[in-house]
């Protein structure tokens, strides 16, 4: 894990400025290679958190397990599902996000593909 995302994680039970969890995670995944967007949906009480890669690659995925562990431990009351996918050929990264909370996207985001939600 790169010394900056460790010491942003371990910043956040310095400063009592709160930051949701969400954000926390995005920051700390949104540089590594291969990133194409993180989702954002509420399910049965849990946020299900899932970073698409645009192509598979053991590496980032093992860093960002890392990260989740982390986020899980510094927000040891919320409940998450963290999930890694990637894009295949044949896949719209458009359809895949569309009923989801777009945290992150490389590129543009179109306001017909975000979908804003008020509960965090």
């Amino acid at each position: 894990m790169p010394e900056t995302a460790e010491k942003f994680l371990f910043s956040e039970k310095a400063y009592p400025v709160p930051i949701f969890p969400e954000n926390c995670y995005v920051r700390n995944v949104c540089g590594l290679p291969n990133i194409e967007a993180v989702i954002c949906k509420n399910v049965s009480g849990f946020r299900h958190i899932s970073t698409i890669l645009n192509k598979r690659d053991v590496e980032t995925s093992e860093r960002i397990y890392e990260i989740e562990m982390k986020v899980s431990e510094l927000y040891p009351d919320e409940q998450f599902y963290f999930t890694v996918d990637w894009i295949h050929e044949d896949d719209d990264l458009s359809l895949i996000i569309r009923d989801n909370e777009v945290l992150f996207r490389k590129g543009p985001i179109y306001a017909e593909q975000r979908k804003i939600s008020g509960n965090h």
